[in-house]
């Protein structure tokens, strides 16, 4: 996600792919009638990771949508083009699978954090909230209950079983 090639960068750096990738929002139902013009990416915030990994899990097919559109924009050899026919010669099922994957881990990671942001909370809460978070993660990943909640990762993995993705380059 903070690469400087991936999706979520492109989409964040440029005002045209930000409109572009509003618009295909448009066609995802679960944002209902919300326009997202980006991924929400922010350098100065602690959720600069895990917003943009949810936020992509849950449009993933936008993105890829968007490679598509800035490959179609851009002349052949070009930074843009070749990093867009790269992403998508590289995105197999199992990557899509682990983004989700890291979207749930980064969400968690999220929650500890925000769980521990008050300064005056008592320290044993705080071990309370550490403990909490390892016994997710560990049920999560280390259990295989990854596909038995309501997940990205297991969100991912239904979407594309629904929906195929396709690139046309030539």
């Amino acid at each position: 996600v903070s690469t400087r090639r991936s999706p979520a960068k492109r989409i964040h750096n440029s005002q045209q792919f930000k409109e572009q990738y509003s618009d295909e929002m448009e066609g995802e139902k679960i944002w209902k009638n919300r326009k997202l013009n980006d991924l929400g990416m922010s350098a100065c915030k602690f959720n600069s990771i895990g917003q943009p990994l949810a936020r992509g899990a849950l449009s993933f097919h936008a993105i890829c949508s968007m490679m598509q559109k800035i490959w179609e924009q851009h002349e052949a050899g070009n930074e843009e083009s070749d990093n867009a026919t790269n992403w998508a010669h590289w995105l197999e099922p199992f990557h899509c699978v682990l983004f989700g994957f890291m979207a749930d881990a980064g969400t968690q990671g999220v929650t500890l954090i925000r769980e521990w942001e008050p300064e005056d909370g008592d320290l044993s809460q705080y071990m309370e909230h550490c403990h909490l978070f390892q016994s997710v993660v560990i049920d999560l990943f280390v259990n295989n209950k990854v596909f038995e909640y309501s997940t990205f990762g297991a969100y991912l993995l239904g979407q594309l079983c629904l929906r195929d993705i396709n690139f046309i380059f030539r």
